[in-house]
């Protein structure tokens, strides 16, 4: 979570959801912007930091199709397996390559919340519960979605005043479209595990 007094605002950083490029963004053209303790932070926790003050900032965040956004979580830690070959992109991206094949297994234990050996993680939290609070209130004022990335976000900063060209891409993960590595039993684990995204923000699956 981000905040900057100067420009009124608070940025609720959701993972994998293109927050990281829009945070470097702001870190170089905002100056007294500043992290609220975690990056991915939740509005509810937030709030009760911030006391009084979280109710005078605009306060915003982004969202992503619950589906895809499994697929860039798997995609991305890649990146810190070391069997996987970095100079083979392209082939490790296959659905049937060694590293998707675990795929459904990764699925199971986001769904039994034991991510990394230990429950509690946030990446098996669902987006809409980072956002609201104990009362199931919304807490941000404006939500952007990864879909419409090159719309949402010159929206938000020129809201904030920050008017500086937004061109980047940073922390992205590398991967085919993301029905292409789902089974009928992977895909209908995300569509309950993560029903309030499916429900609060109308994503549903969508084939090539």
């Amino acid at each position: 979570m981000y905040i900057s007094r100067q420009h009124n605002f608070l940025f609720c950083h959701v993972s994998r959801t293109g927050g990281t490029s829009l945070t470097e963004h702001i870190k170089r053209h905002v100056k007294d912007v500043e992290q609220v303790r975690l990056q991915h932070l939740s509005m509810k926790e937030g709030k009760a930091i911030l006391g009084e003050e979280f109710d005078t900032f605009f306060k915003f965040t982004l969202v992503r199709n619950p589906w895809e956004r499994l697929v860039s979580w798997y995609a991305l830690m890649a990146l810190s397996d070391a069997s996987f070959d970095l100079n083979s992109a392209a082939l490790n991206a296959l659905p049937d390559s060694p590293h998707w094949r675990k795929f459904d297994e990764f699925l199971e234990a986001v769904s039994t919340q034991k991510i990394g050996g230990c429950r509690g993680n946030r990446l098996v939290f669902s987006q809409w519960q980072q956002l609201i609070d104990d009362d199931g209130n919304l807490l941000v004022d404006e939500i952007g979605r990864f879909e419409n990335y090159a719309q949402d976000i010159p929206k938000f900063l020129s809201k904030v005043n920050v008017m500086k060209p937004f061109e980047e891409n940073v922390n992205g993960s590398k991967h085919l479209h993301y029905s292409e590595y789902y089974s009928d039993f992977g895909k209908e684990l995300v569509a309950d595990v993560f029903h309030e995204d499916v429900s609060n923000f109308g994503y549903h699956f969508e084939p090539i």
